[in-house]
């Protein structure tokens, strides 16, 4: 319904979307491509849509809509719809509801987009001891990478890079655990991962996880570091906390 409330303010935009608060986003240049954007709905899901607990279809972390009139009364393929408005309880409708109803009927109209990452700590299973998954935000170029950094104790380490995402939902881990001691605005990044949880990287003498900030200076020079094998989704979806299947397709 936002598009319709909000079509007034709307009239210059080619698209508007709803998001959420806990989130990151990442260079969204390189996801929302002209072939992209021919859809009319495009939303941004980790790659647990086919699990069955899952009931979200359209995240509330990001979901993009074209800015045309199906859109904008895309609220009314539920016959539904005008109870829900009127009821004071938050029922999902624009995440669950909505997107049933709309798949049913148009399903080449929709882009669901494998390209979001989340720290939930369902499904989490075990990470190697020689293996550490990073979710690194990059503040000059604002993409969002999640690399891996492999070698035991006292033998070098190698990285490499898993893939490149459009939004990370820090479920877990905010921000604001920080934000009243460090200065954001001096970090050259940010990074995540499980046993740190979010570091600020910055160029002082002792940075708190030197690792993570020898491969952004990496990715700053231009560097391309090696793709790393895919890894085999979760069985039970994401894993979440550690990263473990969350790949685009």
């Amino acid at each position: 319904m936002i598009g319709q409330v909000f079509r007034h303010y709307l009239q210059s935009y080619s698209h508007w979307a709803f998001g959420d608060v806990d989130v990151v986003y990442g260079r969204l240049s390189h996801f929302l491509t002209p072939q992209v954007l021919e859809h009319d709905v495009i939303t941004f899901r980790t790659d647990d849509l086919c699990y069955p607990m899952t009931k979200t279809v359209w995240a509330g972390q990001l979901s993009v809509f074209a800015n045309n009139n199906w859109t904008r009364t895309l609220y009314r393929a539920s016959a539904a719809w005008s109870r829900i408005a009127l009821d004071p309880r938050f029922l999902f409708f624009d995440e669950r509801l909505l997107p049933f109803e709309v798949l049913q009927v148009a399903p080449a109209r929709v882009a669901l987009v494998v390209g979001q990452l989340t720290d939930r700590k369902a499904g989490r299973r075990p990470v190697p001891a020689h293996l550490e998954r990073r979710m690194l935000w990059l503040a000059d170029s604002g993409r969002l990478v999640l690399s891996q950094s492999h070698g035991t104790a006292g033998s070098p380490r190698t990285h490499c890079i898993e893939s490149e995402f459009a939004v990370v939902h820090l479920n877990v881990y905010k921000f604001k655990h920080f934000a009243a001691t460090i200065s954001a605005a001096s970090a050259r990044a940010f990074s995540y991962s499980v046993s740190a949880g979010i570091v600020p990287l910055t160029n002082t003498a002792l940075p708190k996880d030197p690792e993570a900030l020898a491969i952004v200076e990496s990715l700053a020079r231009g560097e391309r570091l090696p793709t790393c094998e895919r890894v085999p989704p979760h069985r039970g979806g994401i894993s979440s906390a550690t990263y473990e299947g969350v790949m685009p397709q």
